[in-house]
């Protein structure tokens, strides 16, 4: 059995005193100190432009299949749900879903989910992903670097 190591990045934010200050305004004056520009939350135009990104955040082959799992369990969760009328497997979808790809997140490739910042392209990242492993694609390998755009003014 493989271990998993990717070590987590810290994040934050921190405000603090300036150098010696000189007079009573310079001395209160705070600077807030930025993330590092790996940590940056980026910006995206369009789909084609997000689709990379959410790759590099899926670089580990149990993600995907974490992810996978999930998005099936969730969809059959919706099938007895329709074919049985019980309320409560329409309930556990997103339970079963989001379980499965947010818990693949933080255990294994220690990174946010995508769906935090960018619900709408997150999602059709996920069904993009989902019917590419089903066809035979992505259940393997890294699918490669992603260079974040540089920040725009």
């Amino acid at each position: 059995m493989n271990a998993i190591s990717h070590a987590p990045v810290p994040t934050f934010t921190a405000r603090v005193m300036t150098a010696p200050a000189t007079s009573t305004a310079a001395a209160s004056k705070a600077t807030t100190l930025s993330k590092p520009e790996t940590d940056r939350v980026p910006q995206f135009d369009s789909f084609e432009s997000f689709w990379p990104y959410y790759l590099a955040q899926h670089r580990h082959p149990a993600t995907r299949a974490c992810h996978f799992v999930g998005t099936t369990a969730a969809m059959a969760s919706g099938i007895a749900g329709i074919a049985t009328g019980n309320p409560l497997f329409f309930a556990a979808m997103p339970l079963l879903g989001y379980g499965f790809a947010w818990g693949s997140h933080f255990l294994i490739e220690h990174n946010q989910p995508a769906t935090f910042h960018w619900p709408v392209y997150s999602l059709e990242a996920d069904v993009k992903m989902y019917t590419s492993m089903a066809r035979g694609q992505l259940w393997s390998g890294d699918p490669g670097p992603w260079t974040p755009p540089p920040p725009q003014p």
